[in-house]
């Protein structure tokens, strides 16, 4: 029997949707997935299991069931035990995820804080006048 454990990398981002750097992202925790498959003689040679343990469909998975766009400081772990005739393999990743933010409800929070700004601007109670024409400012 032959266990084993690696770290096989370790990433600054992945993804496997369109992502771009020009729009807002938000953090949604820290992800994770898991791919296994079944090792054995006839798996081997006929290559039925080996899209559950592929880098990319993992990092699919991680991305589908949280929600996320893409994931930061990626950790990929394999691990695998092999019998004389069996074993199993599974990958996992793990990372932060993270989630494009709605530019449009940006916008509203950005426009509701200038109005709450501008209302709070303290008025002081001592004219201006303008120094050219003598004239009273508001």
């Amino acid at each position: 029997m032959i266990f084993g454990c690696s770290n096989i990398s370790h990433l600054s981002i992945v993804s496997t949707k369109n992502y771009s750097p020009l729009e807002n992202y938000e953090s949604i925790g820290q992800i994770s997935a898991k791919g296994e498959s079944r090792l054995m003689w006839l798996y081997v040679l006929l290559n039925l299991d080996y899209k559950n343990t592929a880098i990319g469909h993992i990092i699919d998975i991680a991305l589908k069931e949280s929600g996320a766009d893409y994931i930061t400081n990626v950790n990929i772990y394999e691990k695998e035990m092999i019998l004389l005739f069996w074993g199993s393999k599974s990958i996992e990743i793990s990372g932060e995820g993270w989630k494009k933010i709605d530019n449009k409800k940006t916008e509203i929070n950005l426009e509701s804080k200038i109005k709450e700004n501008k209302s709070k601007v303290i008025k002081t109670s001592n004219p201006v006048y303008n120094p050219n024409t003598g004239e009273l400012l508001e």
